[in-house]
């Protein structure tokens, strides 16, 4: 059989570029064959390419070996970036770099049908010859056909022109505001139609949505009988009157109301004569931000508009970021079962974000569904007009949100007309006819409800006689059990934040000025619709009106369909997130829970500027027989860009498929990932610890199996609810709600003056001192009049024993103390009385083993496991809670080993700890580990030595160390 001859990859460049066409349609593609193609007579890339908005790529392809050719290939991308094209005379920003299997250098097989099947490997480079940016840093990606067109798709962005459009739009936007002078009536006006607080920020916001509505008239008017902006001004009518009138026969005989609607009010509250100065000093920036590349405008509206929305301070409307939104909007689609390459499939899918906020979150949806239309074959073009009209429901309560979120999705192609869209701003606070509305809650019992203004549609609701019936724009649709997908970053509110606002009562509801009246009737309804729905249920006034918005899906939300949520950290592991992992758990399969382990405290969150961990959650509605175990995503950072996002979702993919393991891009570690049972083991970046903690304090409480030793060991653990009780609300020792006729706490706090006193408290923490294992109480409880029976009460729940209740892991040393004297436990160190059954008296002999294990690397590492840790060097665990910690069972040590735990306890409670994070170089903590180890619970030194690895694994998590210096390097 003769020999199959070398292929040269210009063999299989040819048919590479035929591929990719026939997946980006619309883009331009052509091999080196054709000359000329850059204006420089530097060397030809092997394939030239671009985009439908102009921006040029270069492709190198070479085989995966030898190294030799492979550097060289690296270098030459390098040295296209900077370069100049002939035909668009555009600057090169990115070329790719492609690498053939060498196998396929001798195959027999056809070119094309070669290509079809194999597993290519490829990076991209971007920027300039000076400071090229290679993604993945190190490695390659690896994928078909379909996987680098996406890859070359989501990287062709122009950094120069986002930043270019960007500076235009802020300049058109100063040059408008700049030619107001705003009164008092003006700025309430303009508030009142963005249903804001009006201010500078709301007032540049009004102006941004008036100069995108003049950007919007000119697609428009490509397609109907309607004057663009430039056309108005030829003929010396661009002003307030003409405008509006444009605006109006727009609205009512073509649509496209969430965008014109509110630019139209937004336009009637400015004076005519400042109004018509407005528009000209914006004419020339509209005119020059019509022609920016479509498939780009969506990254422009949402970096501009992100963060120009207000009135977060009540509403925590945070700006879900691109990067973040294309992260989840792939873990959610990825697990759509339909074929893509059917188009009457695609078109039948309904997906809704019922607080759309900016519509970051729906506008990835859309790519990530267009894109698939594009890799099977078909042009998206022909489902956008479906996407808008049918597909993609969007429900908000700020107005502003909703032009936006209506704008960004008609750019994807705005030569596609369409006569509405399913977005809507949704009815919040007192209404005209006396009822309340809570925005988009209002769906949870409905399936319809109306809106403010959204389709157009006008229709007015029949109201009891005689009260005023309001006027709405239509009504939204949303009947159970109907939607595919429901994809939300809900409003993280919660009822008792930030307590000293003035003039409010309920945080959830006291956005747009709602009166503390309003604000009590809307909670009630929103407690009333809840109590309304079976168990278990994710509302939760503790956990805050985002776990409403876990029930509003679950109700939509057919049999198959997945939900995917932005959620505060707390959701994996608080407590008042409890019954939402509940009602997942129990009708939900496949559910992936990301959260990131870094060290700032801003880039552990998904959205922006909530300097608060947050966690994605994706699961599929499909009732389970058994209880199933979660798969925990650590990852290392939060992607940078939408096209990281992208290729971490499918790193995850591949984590949700194994059950668990490294998440990988190129030859980084992005994460780690591991099965575990509902709400543990989330945020740990180290793989081995999550599975060694998740075993000893969740699945096995005290049991591990060690590899490397080959056994088993057993350091006979308990929870500690199982060795007595505890755990008393501070609002329980001082509060001041009237209940009946009295207080709810029969003290009054004073500080303490060392002298006797009859009520000794624990209430606050000073980690300077708090360094042994004896803490002296720091206040006194003065008995409230006509309370010393309770107070008598609560004076038995006194004990020597305490927990930590937030530990500062970077900062403090114990996890529990002891004091002199049976104390109250406060808002720092509840008590826990350890006692047999039966039996009331604390049990001393109990509570030294107990107290020492706290405070060794494995206690601190139990605690820290059980607890919330949503803020970075931190774990916060409710006194209610303190029961499921994880301890040592005093019940299983013999005499001579309690005698001994008391010993060990008189040699160290006079010795000073370092901050827990600092137990790998703490010698008291290693001395303390040593002894209850291998002397009170007599293992051997092997245990050492598998702890001293698990010690080291622990320190060097950011969610204990928190970035400070003193931590394991």
């Amino acid at each position: 059989m003769a020999a199959v001859a070398h292929r040269n990859e210009t063999n299989y460049n040819a048919h590479l570029d035929g591929l990719l066409a026939a997946r980006l349609p619309g883009w331009r593609v052509v091999t080196a064959q054709t000359r000329g193609l850059l204006s420089d007579s530097s060397k030809e890339p092997d394939i030239f390419m671009v985009s439908r908005s102009g921006i040029p790529i270069v492709v190198e392809c070479k085989y995966d070996s030898p190294r030799g050719l492979i550097e060289a290939a690296e270098r030459q991308a390098e040295k296209h970036l900077g370069r100049k094209t002939a035909k668009e005379a555009a600057i090169l920003e990115h070329a790719l770099v492609v690498l053939y299997p060498s196998e396929m250098g001798t195959s027999s097989q056809d070119t094309a049908i070669a290509l079809e099947s194999a597993t290519l490997r490829f990076a991209l480079w971007a920027g300039s010859q000076s400071m090229p940016i290679r993604f993945p840093k190190t490695g390659w990606i690896e994928g078909g056909i379909e996987d680098m067109a996406d890859f070359i798709e989501l990287g062709t962005v122009s950094e120069l022109r986002i930043n270019d459009a960007l500076r235009d739009f802020i300049d058109g936007v100063n040059a408008g505001a700049g030619q107001l002078k705003i009164t008092k009536r003006t700025e309430v006006q303009i508030g009142d139609v963005l249903h804001q607080e009006e201010g500078e920020q709301t007032t540049r916001m009004a102006v941004s949505i008036i100069l995108n509505a003049l950007v919007f008239q000119y697609s428009v008017a490509i397609h109907h009988p309607v004057p663009s902006p430039s056309e108005l001004d030829g003929i010396g009518i661009f002003d307030q009157l003409h405008i509006q009138r444009v605006w109006k026969d727009i609205l009512e005989n073509i649509n496209y109301w969430p965008i014109f609607d509110t630019s139209r009010r937004l336009l009637s509250c400015i004076p005519a004569s400042e109004a018509d100065a407005v528009l000209t000093a914006m004419l020339p920036i509209a005119h020059k931000m019509a022609s920016f590349p479509p498939e780009q405008s969506q990254e422009l509206a949402g970096q501009v508009f992100g963060h120009m929305i207000s009135d977060r301070k009540f509403l925590a409307s945070y700006y879900t970021l691109p990067e973040s939104a294309a992260l989840l909007s792939e873990l959610a689609i990825s697990r759509l079962e339909i074929d893509w390459s059917d188009l009457q499939q695609v078109a039948a899918l309904r997906i809704a974000d019922f607080a759309c906020g900016t519509g970051a979150l729906l506008s990835a949806i859309q790519r990530s569904i267009a894109s698939r239309v594009r890799r099977h074959g078909n042009d998206d073009k022909q489902i956008h007009r479906g996407m808008l009209e049918y597909m993609l429901t969007g429900t908000d309560i700020l107005p502003a949100g909703v032009h936006i979120t209506a704008s960004t999705l008609s750019s994807m192609h705005p030569d596609v007309d369409y006569t509405s869209t399913l977005t809507y701003v949704m009815p919040y606070g007192r209404q005209p006819n006396g009822s309340v509305a809570i925005g988009s809650l209002d769906l949870l019992l409905n399936t319809s409800t109306p809106s403010l203004f959204g389709d157009g549609s006008e229709q007015i609701l029949s109201q009891i006689e005689g009260v005023k019936a309001p006027s709405y724009a239509g009504f939204v649709d949303a009947p159970d059990e109907w939607f595919d997908i429901v994809i939300m970053n809900p409003p993280f509110a919660r009822a008792g934040s930030r307590p000293s606002t003035i003039g409010v009562s309920n945080i959830p509801f006291a956005g747009f000025k709602t009166s503390l009246a309003d604000q009590k009737a809307m909670a009630k309804l929103a407690l009333k619709n809840r109590n309304k729905l079976p168990k278990p249920r994710a509302g939760n006034g503790n956990a805050g009106v985002g776990s409403h918005f876990i029930d509003l899906a679950h109700a939509k939300l057919k049999h198959g369909g997945v939900a995917a949520f932005i959620l505060p950290g707390s959701f994996s592991q608080g407590r008042a997130w409890e019954s939402a992992r509940e009602l997942i758990s129990q009708n939900y399969s496949q559910t992936t829970v990301v959260q990131i382990s870094a060290v700032g405290q801003d880039d552990r969150a998904f959205s922006d500027d909530t300097g608060m961990a947050e966690v994605l959650v994706v699961a599929s509605k499909k009732k389970s027989k058994i209880k199933e175990n979660w798969l925990q995503i650590s990852l290392a950072c939060r992607p940078t860009s939408p096209l990281e996002g992208v290729c971490m979702s499918k790193a995850i993919l591949k984590a949700e498929l194994s059950k668990g393991g490294d998440i990988e891009i190129g030859e980084e570690e992005a994460g780690s990932s591991i099965m575990s049972p509902t709400g543990v083991g989330g945020g740990i970046l180290s793989e081995e610890l999550a599975e060694e903690c998740s075993q000893l304090f969740a699945e096995n409480i005290g049991r591990i199996f060690v590899p490397q030793l080959e056994d088993t060991i057993d350091f006979n653990l308990c929870r500690l609810a199982e060795l007595g009780e505890g755990g008393i609300d501070p609002q329980d020792i001082t509060g001041t709600q009237i209940i009946g006729s009295n207080p709810r706490g029969p003290f009054d706090k004073k500080p303490i003056d060392r002298s006797k006193t009859n009520y000794p408290i624990l209430w606050g923490h000073n980690h300077k001192v708090e360094r042994q294992l004896i803490v002296l109480p720091d206040a006194r409880g003065i008995v409230r009049k006509g309370m010393k029976e309770k107070a008598g009460r609560l004076k038995q729940t006194a004990s020597r024993l305490h927990f930590n209740r937030d530990f500062q892991v970077n900062s403090q040393s114990l996890t529990a103390c002891l004091t002199e004297e049976p104390s109250i436990g406060g808002n720092a160190w509840p008590s826990f009385k350890l006692h047999a059954e039966n039996e009331t008296e604390e049990n001393m002999k109990w509570v030294y083993p107990v107290l020492l294990w706290a405070n060794t690397t494995l206690g601190l590492a139990s605690f820290w496991f059980a607890g919330t840790r949503q803020q970075l060097g931190r774990a916060r665990l409710r006194p209610q809670a303190l029961g499921s910690l994880v301890v040592l069972d005093s019940r299983l040590l013999d005499d001579s080993q309690l005698e001994y735990a008391e010993i060990i306890f008189s040699r160290f409670k006079t010795s000073e700890f370092l901050p827990a994070n600092e137990a790998y170089r703490d010698k008291t903590r290693l001395e303390l580990d040593k002894e209850v180890i291998t002397q009170l619970l007599r293992k051997d030194s092997k245990t050492l030595e598998w702890l001293d690895v698990f010690r080291d694994l622990w320190c060097r998590e950011a969610s204990v160390h928190g970035g400070k210096s003193t931590r394991l390097q």
